[in-house]
């Protein structure tokens, strides 16, 4: 079995488009059969609100100093590149960009619990309600209603949101990429080799054949590709090569 790990954030549009993409190879190859998803936590904003502040555009003229008309170019190229991963009704002008740490223990909590496919179920409907159904998913009603959609038991969730305590399992996943000298998701790890930002298919793709190749062999971590290289998220913000 090919684990691919992946550390990523619900707010993160290029984490969103990356792993489709990654779904999109393990598909196409043949391989869905033989891959395992693991998802890891990070916060691109930890001291973000809990409500919905002001529009995504509005947030991105301010943080990087261009005009809204601008700020509408960069979304609309990004938009593009998740229509040409297959996600329909993908429109990052429209989300509301709050909190993620609630979203991140449900998940953190789905991974101790439960099955790879209600995990991954979980996971795609978190991004889902982010970018396609643009809604607060620091909201916990919103959270219940997805986790009670996707099979688990709604009480049993409000309980662990309220109690708070798998806040440590996002934080620990969140210290383990800072370590390893990394800022900025999404980050892949396939197979040792570490995999940097939203990168060309062919990139993804060359590594996850070689995972194929060598799996159930132990191989050396290699370097991880440069993060500058790819399309990623960080705390200081998004970068589009």
């Amino acid at each position: 079995m090919i684990t691919i790990d992946f550390w990523s954030d619900f707010a993160c549009p290029f984490c969103y488009i990356a792993e489709q993409r990654v779904k999109n190879i393990v598909k196409d190859l043949g391989l869905e059969d033989q891959v395992r998803y693991k998802m890891h936590s990070f916060e691109l904003d930890p001291q973000a609100s809990v409500d919905f502040v002001a529009p995504t555009p509005e947030l991105m003229s301010q943080k990087y100093g261009m005009t809204l008309e601008e700020a509408n170019e960069r979304i609309a190229l990004i938009n593009q590149m998740a229509q040409e991963e297959g996600i329909v009704g993908f429109d990052d002008a429209k989300t509301q960009v709050v909190n993620s740490m609630d979203a991140h223990c449900l998940v953190e909590y789905a991974q101790m619990k439960c099955d790879q496919q209600k995990i991954d179920a979980l996971i795609e409907r978190l991004f889902k309600a982010f970018f396609v159904d643009f809604q607060n998913i620091a909201d916990h009603e919103v959270l219940l209603s997805i986790a009670e959609e996707v099979g688990f038991d709604r009480a049993d969730v409000q309980r662990m949101l309220e109690s708070g305590q798998y806040k440590i399992l996002v934080q620990q996943d969140e210290l383990e990429l800072v370590s390893a000298g990394l800022s900025s998701v999404p980050f892949f790890l396939i197979a040792g080799r570490g995999i940097a930002g939203a990168q060309p298919r062919e990139v993804f793709e060359n590594i996850i054949k070689e995972a194929a190749e060598i799996e159930g062999a132990q191989k050396e971590a290699q370097p991880a590709i440069n993060p500058n290289d790819g399309m990623n998220c960080g705390p200081n913000g998004c970068k589009l090569n």
